[in-house]
């Protein structure tokens, strides 16, 4: 997964694309859930700018299936 975060004005909060490797995490989940193939994200991330400056965010997806990106979130 890839996380990106932007200001008001649309432009790359510093450090720009933070990525973030789940896959081992995934993995162990679904060999292990019972629920079949549902599950839910919660990423939290510090922040050193002013929050009321952050706008949107997008995160990219990657398996072996392609890469899925959700846009300005």
């Amino acid at each position: 997964m890839t996380f990106t975060f932007y200001d008001l004005r649309g432009k790359a909060v510093q450090p720009g694309a933070i990525p973030v490797s789940a896959g081992s995490t995934y993995q162990q989940y679904f060999a292990t859930t019972q629920v079949g193939r549902m599950f839910a994200l919660l990423a939290k991330f510090s922040v050193t700018v002013d929050t009321t400056e952050i706008g949107s965010f997008t995160m990219q997806m990657t398996n072996s299936a392609g890469t899925t990106a959700v846009q300005n979130v």
